[in-house]
């Protein structure tokens, strides 16, 4: 008796321990969203103050430092935290016109413009200059920042273009302490662009009419700070990550392990261009401050409370030992005590139900279990309810409730307000009036969804448990030694078949173009176009020893990509240069954005080529002769990577359409022509190839974090459409 009432205590500390637990998450989880909101709306306040200097500037108004001085006066900046440094303007400067800036300054005896010609630099440089003019209000930090070129520093540049393409305020990456020479510098900055007449609508025209930007220095740490440290926030931890430069912008607890915590809010939020991960965790104080008293309680009434039904059954068997002769009433009375006893234990459970004469619920009251799985039985007879119980169990429970009959343990499954499947157990009695009226039914319930589960568990690996798992193991230990050996054999031959190849090629193509060349001075016509053969050949053959080594390190996780500043058009007129004789030979004609337009892009230039190239060389092989491709390039929007835990906000991108006049695809086989070794089946004995292109093209796009796709066109053809974030 005493083991099961500790076991029931324990029982009941851990399902209290539990609730207090889940009382703390949900309060922990209110204030991370209020805190976060709490960070979203200072970092908005700052854009909008950004926004309006930069509209300031876009009327056209030439303002010098006092006149700036005096309208950052009239704007309630003390309103924006105590990480808000200064707002300034910074004008572009040319290469062209950086000696004439520098020059008309000391004319003018304008003292900002003397600063920048003492800062290294001051000579005419190769990239557009953005000096900062101004910074306000006037303090030892700001002052080291006036004259400074945001040019130099390629976490300001990159942020400085986005705000111009964009027309809207953007963040710049994280600058850290010191990465400049400089300690005092700001560590992050919010550009707004200003042009010419106001904001164009297109993206070249922004370009063409951009002027400069006004700037807000902030200092992370000084901002977000004071947010952790207020009444509500107290005991939370913030970190704060750039997800595009992936580093820490700020850590209001260095050195807290996030690893294993049971509190742990993350939101994803993209602000000024740039995409930030906020992680809110709990600090060790704050985890040892949550309360426990209920469960301290529950702890010490069930120790109490076993001890003395511990005594009561002790000291009634000792009697009814001494007295058996002597106490048959007695005996009835226990007996009937004993059954009471059973019912109140058959009846304790979860929650505590009353019904009424016509048997419909007018009360429900008791723990969280039973009002998450039937929130809403007031008015209801039990059948109303979403139960699952067959039509002889129906039966049986009705006819126990017309003969006024008590029922215990009534078991079924239920439909609970979150559209989950649940297990519970129902116990009641009749209730009676002092006149002997029957008054309805009282009860409890309790959800044993977690017995049920595990019985289940266990009646399926009842029998024969040790040789199934035996057995298993074994089937998986030789499937995986299988396949590794397999992976293994694959790679090695892949590696040293291709490497093995691509030595002798090169020799043998070196000297077929030779003879080529030496038999068309020659005027050997016949024994030219046999070298010409074993050219072609030859350069078929390493192309397919080039694909396999790229798909071994695909396999391998070995694809590297190094993004650097290019432009989109640029390349798409380098790679078709490089088909124009097969073209010209087949009077295909080339449909191209203008050479004069521009796609700025962060791309591998010898891998997206690679790309661009195998695409546009499929789309000359499935055009008819004289037929017509065009490609077009166009701003768009796009998620960033494939993955399900990827960001859902869209970014900006180019989307690249490559559009054919050929035989299509299958629309069943759009997505398989991007498997390994997969060709559509309009081309397999037609044009030829590997079937490995285009695989290699999907994960050197994805490597970009952007999609590559294929559709058909109504008119006939096919279009291959690759996004690229810009």
């Amino acid at each position: 008796m005493l083991l099961v009432c500790v076991l029931v205590t324990a029982f009941a500390i851990s399902r209290m321990r539990a609730a207090e637990e889940d009382e703390a998450f949900a309060n922990f989880s209110q204030s991370s969203r209020r805190l976060a909101r709490d960070v979203e709306l200072r970092l908005a306040s700052l854009t909008q103050l950004a926004s309006s200097g930069a509209g300031l500037m876009n009327s056209g108004r030439s303002l010098g430092r006092e006149e700036w001085a005096s309208y950052i006066a009239g704007l309630q900046t003390t309103g924006h935290g105590s990480g808000f440094q200064g707002l300034g303007v910074a004008f572009r400067v040319a290469p062209a016109a950086q000696r004439e800036f520098v020059a008309r300054g000391r004319k003018e005896g304008n003292a900002d413009f003397r600063i920048w010609t003492r800062r290294p630099g001051a000579q005419p440089l190769d990239h557009d200059a953005f000096p900062v003019t101004h910074l306000v209000p006037a303090s030892d930090v700001n002052g080291l920042e006036v004259g400074f070129d945001l040019g130099t520093e390629p976490v300001f540049a990159s942020a400085i273009m986005l705000a111009r393409d964009r027309g809207e305020p953007s963040f710049s990456g994280v600058l850290s302490p010191g990465s400049d020479g400089d300690a005092a510098r700001a560590r992050v900055l919010l550009f707004a662009p200003f042009y010419r007449g106001g904001r164009p609508d297109s993206i070249n025209e922004r370009r063409e009419a951009f002027v400069g930007v006004v700037l807000i220095a902030l200092s992370p740490e000084r901002l977000l700070q004071p947010l952790v440290e207020q009444d509500g926030a107290r005991g939370i931890a913030l970190h704060v990550n750039d997800l595009e430069q992936e580093k820490v912008i700020f850590d209001s607890h260095p050195g807290l392990d996030h690893s294993g915590s049971k509190f742990l809010v993350q939101y994803k939020a993209t602000l000024g261009g740039r995409n930030w991960q906020l992680v809110f965790d709990v600090t060790p104080e704050l985890m040892a401050s949550i309360p426990h008293q209920n469960s301290f309680m529950v702890g010490l009434i069930g120790a109490l409370g076993g001890l003395l039904l511990t005594g009561i059954v002790y000291h009634l068997a000792t009697l009814r030992t001494r007295a058996e002769q002597l106490a048959r009433d007695a005996t009835a009375e226990l007996r009937v005590s004993e059954e009471r006893f059973r019912r109140l234990a058959a009846l304790s459970s979860d929650w505590y139900w009353e019904q009424g004469p016509d048997l419909r619920f007018r009360e429900m009251a008791g723990g969280e279990p039973g009002n998450s799985i039937l929130p809403d039985i007031v008015g209801k007879q039990r059948w109303d309810l979403p139960i699952e119980l067959t039509e002889q169990e129906w039966v049986e429970h009705r006819a126990v409730l017309a003969a006024r009959q008590p029922f215990f343990d009534l078991q079924y499954r239920v439909l609970s307000a979150t559209g989950e499947w649940s297990w519970v157990s129902i116990s009641g009695e009749p209730i009676f009036d002092a006149d002997g009226k029957f008054a309805g039914y009282r009860g409890v319930g309790k959800d044993i969804t977690v017995r049920k589960t595990i019985e289940e568990e266990l009646r399926r690996h009842r029998d024969n448990l040790t040789d199934l798992v035996v057995e298993r193991t074994a089937d998986l230990l030789a499937a995986k030694n299988a396949a590794e050996q397999a992976y293994r054999a694959k790679s090695e031959f892949l590696a040293n078949m291709s490497h093995e190849l691509r030595t002798p090629l090169h020799a043998i193509l070196a000297f077929a173009r030779l003879g080529k060349d030496r038999t068309r001075a020659q005027a050997d016509e016949k024994t030219q176009r046999y070298f010409s053969r074993i050219v072609d050949a030859g350069e078929r053959l390493l192309s397919l020893v080039s694909n396999l080594l790229d798909l071994s390190k695909i396999e391998a996780g070995k694809l590297l990509v190094d993004p650097q500043p290019g432009d989109l058009v640029k390349m798409l007129h380098d790679v078709v240069a490089e088909f124009e004789a097969l073209a010209e030979e087949r009077k295909l004609q080339w449909s191209l954005p203008s050479a004069t337009t521009h796609a700025p892009a962060r791309v591998d230039v010898v891998r997206f080529s690679q790309v661009l190239r195998n695409v546009l060389a499929n789309a000359m092989k499935f055009s008819p002769d004289g037929g017509v491709i065009r490609i077009l390039i166009e701003e768009a929007a796009t998620t960033l990577g494939r993955g399900a835990d990827d960001l859902a906000a869209p970014v900006a991108a180019w989307r690249i359409a490559v559009i054919d006049e050929g035989i299509g695809i299958p629309d069943d086989e759009l997505e398989t022509v991007f498997d390994s070794f997969v060709q559509s089946s309009k081309t397999r004995d037609g044009a030829g190839g590997t079937g490995l292109g285009l695989t290699i093209c999907r994960e050197i796009v994805a490597a970009h974090r952007g999609s590559i796709s294929a559709r058909n066109r109504p008119e006939g053809g096919a279009v291959f459409e690759i996004m690229v974030p810009r």
